[in-house]
């Protein structure tokens, strides 16, 4: 499973540079001047230790004002989403009242559990694929059953939950570096929100889609 960035090798080595950082963060960047949304665009990842001195792994992904996704993930692989808003006068961004990171030159520094915590820009290639090869039919599970989401080759979803139907978009971002989501409708009264997927292989290459998508019944993994 290679999904969000190897992020069990990443948590793993980034719990042992926490620790032998004994639990300090404090950056030389402090000073430096905060730059803005535009020139920070891309996916930043940092670790640190709970409260009950446990790792987490703390991923962003920023691609403009109307999709920025703070992703955190314990040591059990279980994950918490956050939508962000930016802040053009601080050069801030604050994730559902959870945690807030401000924009430095090195990258965010971010205030998590009373904690401050770096994260860097991660190296991300170029994706192999594109949209129009995910095309499909898929099987998400809905409050505990399985309903049937249908991409089109233009990125455009739709899935039929309990005669309400939630319609979507993916589409390319990042130049070619990640795959953004975006729900368009929803006649079910869901939030239209913003995130992004990944994708891994099951039976065959790319047909399993895991959605970022905070505060959504859609978020989670799709099957095809």
């Amino acid at each position: 499973m290679k999904r969000f960035f190897h992020y069990r090798s990443a948590l793993v080595f980034g719990s042992l540079l926490v620790l032998s950082a004994c639990g300090g963060s404090d950056s030389d960047d402090d000073g430096d001047q905060a730059i803005t949304l535009g020139e920070l665009k891309g996916r930043y990842s940092g670790a640190y230790l709970d409260s009950d001195g446990q790792p987490n792994l703390t991923m962003a992904t920023l691609v403009d004002t109307s999709n920025l996704t703070l992703v955190i993930l314990d040591e059990q692989d279980r994950r918490t989403e956050y939508t962000g808003r930016y802040d053009a006068t601080s050069k801030g961004v604050s994730f559902g009242g959870a945690t807030s990171c401000q924009a430095v030159s090195a990258g965010l520094s971010c205030s998590l559990d009373g904690k401050t915590v770096a994260l860097a820009s991660a190296e991300v290639d170029s994706l192999a694929y594109d949209v129009a090869d995910m095309a499909g039919t898929y099987r998400i599970r809905i409050d505990g059953e399985l309903q049937s989401l249908v991409l089109e080759s233009d990125g455009q979803f739709s899935v039929n939950n309990k005669r309400c139907e939630t319609t979507g978009l993916l589409a390319s971002a990042l130049e070619g570096k990640v795959i953004i989501a975006r729900l368009t409708g929803s006649d079910c009264g869901s939030a239209l929100t913003n995130g992004f997927i990944e994708t891994d292989s099951l039976y065959s290459d790319h047909d399993v889609v895991v959605a970022y998508l905070p505060g959504s019944e859609l978020s989670g993994h799709w099957i095809r």
